[in-house]
């Protein structure tokens, strides 16, 4: 707004150069190409990645949600990952709540919610920025309620969202199990390795030294990548 002259409503702003601005927004096939809502968004995606630098300016909207829920949010928490590794300023609004805790330990990401609060005859929104995630529990069926969906359908919703947490909670601790006999076959592998080379080793105390701390940075690798 500030580069092109515009009002900025502010008492006071810094406001960086930007060399680019790359944006995602909307959901809208391309009736004309015949390329869908998510193929799209994967091309514009693509040409922002491939040309952003340090100095430009990535605005994301909702990026993700025209396919599956868990492709969406897997390729949205790649793209994430990889623009949260620059230096490039970059605004990326959705509604996956996961990348909260997947992006949030970084120390480049701040996580900011428009303001919501909830009354008892429904939510209220001041379109405020306030700093962390949003509190509002269950936002969207609240939000579906006050709209005017009748009760049958949100008793439906309600009782498919119980089933979908619980079933996701099983599949996160079935990949929590699995992690960790993974870490333990790979453990259990590397004292094989040391057992065997310490005793029938001729290496000299220093070789000797030098191939266990190589063997213990390859196990640290190997556990790092099972996180």
């Amino acid at each position: 707004m500030a580069h092109t002259g515009m009002f900025v409503p502010a008492e006071e702003a810094l406001i960086r150069m930007s060399d680019a601005v790359f944006t995602r927004i909307g959901s809208d096939d391309d009736m004309e190409s015949n390329a869908s809502t998510f193929f799209v968004e994967m091309r514009e995606m693509a040409h922002a990645l491939n040309s952003f630098t340090t100095h430009s300016l990535i605005i994301v909207d909702e990026l993700g949600r025209g396919t599956s829920a868990i492709d969406g949010l897997s390729i949205t928490a790649a793209i994430c990952k990889v623009l949260a590794e620059t230096a490039a300023f970059v605004a990326m609004l959705t509604h996956f709540n996961q990348l909260v805790s997947y992006l949030g330990s970084m120390p480049n990401v701040a996580i900011m919610s428009l303001r919501v609060e909830e009354h008892s005859e429904g939510l209220s929104h001041s379109y405020q920025i306030n700093p962390g995630d949003c509190v509002i529990k269950e936002y969207g069926l609240k939000l579906a309620k006050q709209q005017g969906i009748n009760e049958s359908v949100l008793n439906a919703a309600y009782q498919a969202s119980t089933m979908i947490k619980r079933v996701q909670g099983n599949d996160s601790r079935l990949i929590s199990v699995r992690r960790v006999l993974e870490k333990r076959k790979v453990i259990r592998q590397t004292a094989e390795r040391i057992r065997d080379l310490l005793e029938g080793s001729k290496l000299s105390h220093d070789e000797l030294e030098r191939m266990l701390m190589g063997m213990r940075d390859d196990l640290q690798v190997q556990l790092n990548d099972l996180v």
